[in-house]
């Protein structure tokens, strides 16, 4: 499953990118592998709550250990982000990456607001509904709906613009323990009435309908609980599922020819329909074939850094390769550097923060410290963003 939380981490990127793809290969775009994200993360979530964290009273130590998960590197990656766009800025004259539009905007903003703005950066909850806050540029007055062209996104003020899906991810894992331990019939009906949700959002809300059923949680909900239903799939069929596709490993071509060049079939734009099927087949399968691999594993875990910090990464390749004779290098030179600082992130300081949590958790649960190889698995997280 790593390989997959990774490909899809590098989908936002290149979809982000606006240039023409990894060597003419589009990937299946930003918004479709964001809410693909959401499908493995309750997949994962599921997998630890009914496997992990299923004694009576661990409902603060499974909030605790997300925390945990998450924040560390989120707020690492704020202060390296502030430092380096802070020395850009120093040695360039002007405001660079993040700072720009605090120093372009932020005379609208009022102490309070400027707190705010602060706050949500810090905190990370309540993002989803940040991107969808206008400022007005006459007074600063914050509005859902736009008051003229030129009005500002609240999204300008978010030092890392990737954040605002771990608001949401944040939002299911509160909930998650009172939903993925039903039984199946109970998740599937949970479901179809998430589905109603999204669907109500988007004809419900006149303006910016797309915007608030794509960044907000409520219509989101349908993902994460089609990632716990493919988690009972995979408990109940998921050594029968592995079996057919080993011995038919063809199965996984259609899936993989989608998932290369999604965005450039024709008609792509209904393709989510034939997408979400394969997505709920194939999450639970990958699982079953990877959840052993370390090698694997570790590719995964340079999914949530470079989840975070591409879009930084584009602030510098993007204007170096502006000229459109060089469009075709953004997606391999932004993936080259991407994925070799999400390396050096991993490896000299995520390594030890997640010891530092697996330690922590073994202390205050001395019987549980040889846990079941899946659960290790799923303590990766899979926002990435996740």
């Amino acid at each position: 499953m790593g390989v997959l939380r990774l490909f899809l981490a590098l989908s936002v990127l290149l979809g982000h990118a606006h240039g023409h793809g990894f060597f003419g290969l589009s990937f299946v775009g930003a918004g479709l592998a964001v809410q693909t994200f959401f499908m493995i993360s309750g997949f994962y979530m599921a997998l630890v709550l009914n496997e992990k964290y299923n004694k009576p009273g661990e409902y603060w130590v499974f909030l605790t250990q997300r925390v945990l998960r998450l924040y560390p590197t989120y707020l690492i990656l704020i202060g390296l982000v502030i430092i380096v766009d802070t020395a850009v800025s120093i040695i360039t004259g002007h405001p660079w990456g993040s700072l720009m539009y605090w120093h372009d905007y932020g005379h609208l903003l009022t102490p309070l607001k400027v707190a705010f703005m602060v706050v949500e950066n810090v905190i990370i909850f309540g993002q989803d509904l940040l991107m969808l806050i206008f400022v007005d540029p006459n007074n600063g007055a914050f509005s859902f709906v736009p008051g003229s062209d030129t009005a500002v996104g609240g999204s300008y003020f978010l030092l890392i613009a990737a954040s605002w899906t771990l608001a949401v991810e944040f939002s299911f894992y509160v909930l998650a323990p009172f939903l993925v331990r039903r039984p199946a019939a109970t998740q599937l009906i949970l479901f179809a009435f998430c589905f109603l949700i999204r669907a109500a959002y988007w004809f419900a809300i006149p303006y910016n309908s797309g915007g608030w059923t794509y960044f907000t949680f409520p219509p989101n909900l349908c993902f994460f609980m089609a990632g716990s239903l493919g988690y009972l799939t995979y408990k109940s069929y998921g050594d029968r599922l592995k079996a057919i596709t080993v011995s038919n490993p063809w199965l996984f071509l259609p899936f993989v020819a989608l998932a290369l060049d999604y965005t450039r079939y024709p008609y792509s734009q209904l393709f989510f329909l034939l997408w979400f099927p394969m997505a709920f087949i194939m999450i639970p399968i990958l699982f079953a074939h990877t959840n052993r691999s370390r090698t694997d594993r570790l590719i995964g875990e340079l999914s949530y850094p470079c989840y975070l910090m591409h879009v930084h990464v584009l602030t510098f390749t993007v204007p170096l390769l502006h000229d459109p004779h060089y469009y075709w290098a953004r997606g391999p030179l932004s993936i080259a550097i991407t994925l070799m600082l999400s390396l050096l992130y991993y490896l000299f300081i995520e390594s030890k923060t997640e010891r530092f949590r697996e330690n922590l958790y073994r202390k205050s649960h001395p019987k549980d410290f040889f846990q079941p190889p899946a659960s290790r698995a799923a303590e990766t997280p899979a926002s990435s963003l996740n």
